[in-house]
């Protein structure tokens, strides 16, 4: 098992790696808020890109029939996988979630204090759901256009624009709603509802239909 894994895992490296060495020299380079949201950018990026991998690459190295044909059953191999890629981009997400509660939420407090409509801890639950959530859409969309497409590059910018494509109409739908009044103070609609009902509902269907996919391939599949 322990081979089978450093399998699954080895493709992911060449995304996983510079992602976090970028997030370190950004943080270094900027100041704590410019760097906490570029390097939350990046690792997202590479998120994306891992999803996609996962899959592509046995589709781009010919080696989807050997592992379908192997006497293992297909559910673990599922799982196998799946853990690997949820190892390599919520690691780095929870790195990145302590970073943020540590050395930001003093400013958010300062930046925010006297404009907040809503306690406080809401606006960092709805900030937490979001990450969440974004981070999410690479664990589950990547793998659906990976398994859909079966070419790494194509899935990633497939999982990368859809995902943002649904989120930017669920924005302006949302813009559309008359929201309470709130005499200019940030409101509740515009920060936590935007930032993850959709996200939620395109990462459990993008799941669950990638599981069906992979769990549907014919062995002769190249």
């Amino acid at each position: 098992m322990r081979v089978r894994l450093e399998k699954e895992f080895r493709p992911l490296v060449t995304a996983w790696i510079p992602a976090i060495m970028i997030i370190l020299s950004l943080w270094v380079i900027y100041d704590i808020e410019k760097g906490f949201l570029l390097s939350w950018f990046t690792q997202l990026i590479a998120s994306f890109l891992m999803g996609a991998i996962v899959f592509g690459v046995e589709f781009e190295c010919g080696t989807m029939e050997r592992l379908l044909s192997q006497p293992i059953e297909r559910k673990r191999v599922w799982r196998e996988k799946m853990g690997i890629l949820a190892f390599a981009i919520f690691i780095p997400f929870l790195l990145l979630s302590v970073f943020c509660m540590i050395f930001l939420r003093n400013e958010l407090i300062e930046y925010c204090g006297r404009r907040l409509h809503w306690p406080l801890e809401t606006y960092e639950a709805g900030f937490l759901f979001f990450f969440i959530m974004s981070y999410g859409s690479a664990f589950c969309a990547g793998p659906f256009m990976a398994l859909t497409i079966r070419k790494t590059h194509t899935a990633f910018w497939a999982a990368v624009t859809s995902t943002a494509f649904i989120v930017v109409v669920w924005l302006f739908f949302v813009s559309m709603i008359p929201e309470p009044a709130s005499g200019g103070k940030f409101s509740l609609y515009s920060l936590i509802i935007p930032a993850w009902i959709p996200l939620l509902i395109w990462n459990v269907t993008t799941y669950l239909l990638a599981r069906r996919k992979f769990m549907q391939l014919e062995v002769g599949v190249k």
